[in-house]
């Protein structure tokens, strides 16, 4: 028996790519390095950077006939510079949020965040999904946090933003009030933003 295939769906990263199979590859960019205590943290290159078009990744949580809200755990397994928990809050709307925890719970929607030291990867961000049936997401999305770049607080927030935009489904956006930016500035979704993740979501 193979493997599942697991899909690369999106990154926050120097260089773009976009999506029209799987696996997809989106990108932002990395922001610049500089040594911190006991790691060495590589620089970063300059590189063209590409936006995505604005739309989905495809990819989706599966919602039941009469379903009226999804709910999607999020494990945090960073440390306190990744704001998680604050930018899962970002993405409530009416009928999705996350449900930050200790653990995913059995048969629900998880999403698992770790960081690391990735070295010279080209992204700040990248998140995981294997697809299943009709483009459905299935078991638990990945998104790796790259610890090495130099980023300030408020770029921590942006990725994280951007990454658990992507474990929802959503694309990049080019609008430069959106989180989803494939170089993204803003800490938080815009209203569009969450209008589309209403419009994929909203079946009750």
């Amino acid at each position: 028996m193979t493997a599942p295939r697991r899909a690369l769906i999106a990154t926050t990263a120097l260089v773009g790519a976009l999506t029209a199979t799987m696996p997809v590859a989106a990108a932002t960019s990395a922001p610049s390095a500089a040594p911190a205590a006991g790691r060495s943290v590589l620089p970063a290159r300059a590189v063209p950077l590409r936006t995505a078009a604005v739309g989905g990744t495809g990819l989706h949580w599966l919602m039941r006939p009469g379903q009226r809200e999804l709910v999607v755990d999020v494990v945090d397994r960073t440390g306190w510079a990744w704001p998680v928990r604050a930018a899962s809050r970002e993405w409530a709307t009416a009928h999705v949020r996350y449900r930050y925890g200790p653990s995913c719970r059995p048969g629900m929607p998880c999403v698992v965040v770790r960081e690391g030291w990735y070295g010279l990867t080209g992204w700040s961000g990248v998140t995981h999904a294997t697809p299943g049936q009709m483009q459905t997401l299935t078991g638990t999305v990945q998104v790796q946090l790259n610890d090495s770049y130099r980023m300030s607080a408020g770029e921590h927030r942006a990725v994280a933003c951007h990454e658990l935009g992507h474990a929802l489904g959503l694309d990049h956006d080019s609008r430069t009030s959106s989180c989803l930016q494939a170089q993204p500035h803003a800490i938080a979704p815009d209203g569009l933003d969450r209008a589309g993740l209403e419009a994929m979501y909203r079946l009750g």
